[in-house]
């Protein structure tokens, strides 16, 4: 599967697996982003699967 990031693209090899793994696989904080699959974002409970193309957002904090 692809990750597309602001800034590059990082791919991860696995059949199906839950999108929480794959984010610290890809050393990615789950809590700092949100995920989006062919344009809806997805909870981090959900497989995902070697074909999967997936968005990342990093959430933005402050004030």
């Amino acid at each position: 599967m692809i990750l597309h990031l602001s800034d590059n693209s990082i791919e991860i090899r696995a059949d199906s697996i839950p999108l929480k793994d794959v984010l610290e696989m890809a050393d990615i904080n789950p809590l700092s982003v949100i995920v989006a699959r062919e344009g809806t974002v997805i909870p981090v409970e959900t497989t995902v699967y070697s074909e999967d193309t997936l968005k990342v957002y990093r959430i933005s904090h402050g004030g």
